[in-house]
Order: structure tokens, then sequence, then C-alpha cells
């Protein structure tokens, strides 16, 4: 149960994407600075009153060092470092790994568990990068609602109504940016949705601008592997391009995005649950951290 209750502890993973490898992919046996985040709770009641219960609450959690975390150097990383190993050093967030809202008195902490006079608990937890199709634990976002044609000018929808349709189903406020339809226009049957508007609640582990941005990138990369594939099937020169349309992260005029950042990470580590061994990091890089 303890396990479980940190795994969902939201991790901060800003730069997860560039300043952590997967597991998968270090060539450390346990774990290390490069591949996880290690956090430490050590809490005692030895001074709770008597029948009163002390809250352990992930504003306890502390970030130790991992192995093989480099010295601080005020002239740059050591020269025996890779090239992937700088890389990891330059993109890794100060934050990364600390829970979402810690020092933040307006943010309220999530509670772990509750231990009464003489108890204590000392766990050492390892946050690992994922994505959420292996585990909720690494999700980023806790909802994501998209809308596109307000007015209903393509007549997609059926509004049951009892008098009114347009007093009982009010517009929602992206109308503000579509022109309201002309009655007296003929229905275009070819007529088909150009723009869209996302709403998208981060947990807080990733800002929901940089989630947008890296589902772009991963859904770009899929699509070149689809290419890549294709043309090695049907023996397709690479030179050529005729026909090859290049997929465009901007989707120009056509996409409205908006967001809204949500309360907090996702992690999962050391064996616990609700993120993942390192939080809400998704995809080739967008999944957060997880204990």
């Amino acid at each position: 149960m303890l396990a479980h209750r940190l795994g969902l502890v939201p991790l901060i993973s800003r730069g997860a994407a560039k300043g952590l490898r997967y597991t998968r992919d270090c060539d450390c046996d346990e774990g290390c600075y490069y591949c996880m985040v290690t956090l430490r709770l050590k809490v005692s009641a030895a001074n709770a009153g008597y029948r009163q219960y002390m809250a352990i609450t992930s504003d306890m959690l502390e970030i130790i060092p991992s192995p093989n975390t480099p010295q601080q150097n005020p002239y740059g990383p050591p020269p025996e470092l890779g090239e992937e190993e700088r890389d990891i050093i330059a993109n890794r967030d100060p934050d990364l790994g600390q829970p979402v809202g810690k020092g933040d008195p307006t943010a309220t902490p999530v509670q772990i568990a509750r231990i009464g006079r003489g108890q204590e608990i000392e766990v050492v937890c390892k946050a690992y990068k994922g994505i959420s199709k292996h585990h909720a634990k690494w999700q980023p976002v806790s909802a994501v609602g998209f809308e596109y044609d307000p007015y209903n000018k393509l007549r997609h929808t059926d509004y049951w109504f009892e008098t009114d349709a347009e007093a009982e189903w009010p517009l929602s406020s992206n109308h503000v940016f579509e022109t309201a339809p002309d009655p007296s226009e003929p229905f275009d049957y070819n007529a088909v949705p150009g723009t869209y508007y996302y709403n998208v609640e981060s947990v807080g582990s990733i800002p929901v601008t940089s989630v947008f941005e890296q589902a772009c990138d991963i859904m770009v990369d899929n699509l070149a592997q689809i290419i890549q594939s294709v043309q090695e099937e049907t023996g397709a020169d690479e030179e050529e391009d005729e026909g090859f349309v290049e997929p465009h992260v901007n989707g120009g005029d056509g996409y409205e995005y908006g967001g809204y950042g949500g309360g907090g990470d996702q992690w999962g580590g050391g064996g616990s649950g609700g993120g993942g061994g390192g939080g809400g990091w998704g995809g080739t890089g967008m999944s957060p951290l997880r204990r």
C-alpha cells in the first residue's frame, strides 16, 4: 500500500526527454544518475501526542544522490564523460524529480500515510522514466478534451431539446473564434472541419505546452518510420520525393490549442506505483518520472 501511494506522487519531469535515459538504454545494473532519480522518505513520530497521528506527505520526500552522480565542477563536466552523458547533464532540469508543489504554500501535498507515536517510516525510492502506455503512473496529463465546429455548421451533432435548442444548448467559449453561420446560406454537404480546439489538464509533471510539442514530435517520428518501412518494402528510391508529403508539426491556422496546468507530476520509483519508476514522461520523451 505504501509503495502504491508513493508511486502515484507526481514528480517534476521537465526536460526528462533529454535529461534522463530509459533504463533499457543504460549500461548500469541497478540504476544510476543518467537513468533514475533517487528519493528518500525518513520520518519519525517520536514527538507526536497521545492518540494523535502524524500525516506523511509528499513534501517530506527528499532527493538524494544516485550512483555515478557527476561531481560538481565549476569548469564543466568531467572530460572522461561521453557526448551522451554531457548532453544529459546539460539538459537536466535542476528540479527534476522533486514532488510537484513542494515548497509552494498554495499547493496541497499528497498524503502518503499516517503514523502514530513511536512509529517511523524510512524508504528509499527509485524514480525511472517511462510512458503511460506501460503504466498510468507515467501519464503526464489527467484530462484531454477537444471540440470542433462550435456552431454545429456541419450538423454532425443532433441536439435533444424540449422547446428551444439554442436556449437549452448554449454555445461553448470557442465560438468567439469563428463566424456565426448565415441561415440563408445553402448547406454544404462536402464541408469538413478545419479547426480543432483542445483543452489539456496536466498533472504538473510536464507543462502542457511541452506535452503538446513532444506529442507532435513523436507523431512525426512515427510517420517517418512508416514512410521508411514502405520505402523498404516497395523498393522505392529514397532520393525520389515524388508523391512524398513531409509532415509538418505546425498545424497552421487550422489548429487552436489551449490548456491549463494541473497540480502534479507522475513518478513511480523503487517499487512504487502510480507513475512508474520515474514519473510521467511519455513516449519518446514525454512521460513523467515515477517511483
